[in-house]
């Protein structure tokens, strides 16, 4: 769907330091480009799609630009750590782990639920060397809706051999 109107209280960011709110008003999307926010919709827009979410507030996305999902298992672990220190320490351990597609699922699915609870729409992911986990993380964000791209790990320095 490329062409549509959002109805609703509108948080916009007309630069890096402000905030505008436009209640009640249209933003209207043609092409999958932003075409603009509205007070009235004009003619021109009115045969588009409406998504009617009148008196609630309707924010911009989150696009996550480089994202670790296996290192969800981890979070907040070795914040004392060097980079390298913290991937010997827990980073690799935790990695060989998704050879287990059982565990992958668990921690995957824990993982896309976060992501879409925080509003998250669009992501780059870097999943772990099992080309089997890296595909069931890809369904996963796939049947929740979340666009993303999916990579798998490469590694081949400063790493251990499992």
């Amino acid at each position: 769907m490329t062409d549509f109107v959002i109805k609703g209280d509108l948080l916009f960011a007309t630069n890096k330091d402000e905030l505008q709110i436009n209640e009640n008003s249209y933003l209207v999307i043609t092409a999958g480009k932003f075409a603009g926010i509205f007070e009235y919709l004009p003619e021109k827009f009115r045969a588009l799609t409406l998504n009617d979410f009148s008196g609630k507030l309707v924010i911009p996305a989150f696009y996550d630009l480089h994202l670790h999902a296996p290192q969800y298992a981890q979070l907040g672990l070795g914040m004392d750590e060097t980079l390298l220190d913290w991937l010997e320490k827990y980073t690799y351990k935790t990695e060989s782990r998704f050879i287990n597609t059982e565990y992958a699922e668990k921690i995957y699915t824990a993982f896309v639920k976060e992501l879409a609870a925080c509003g998250t729409a669009r992501a780059a992911i870097f999943a772990t060397v099992h080309r089997a986990s890296s595909l069931i993380l890809a369904k996963l964000l796939k049947n929740i809706g979340l666009g993303a791209f999916v990579g798998k790990v490469n590694m081949d320095s400063n790493t251990p051999d499992f």
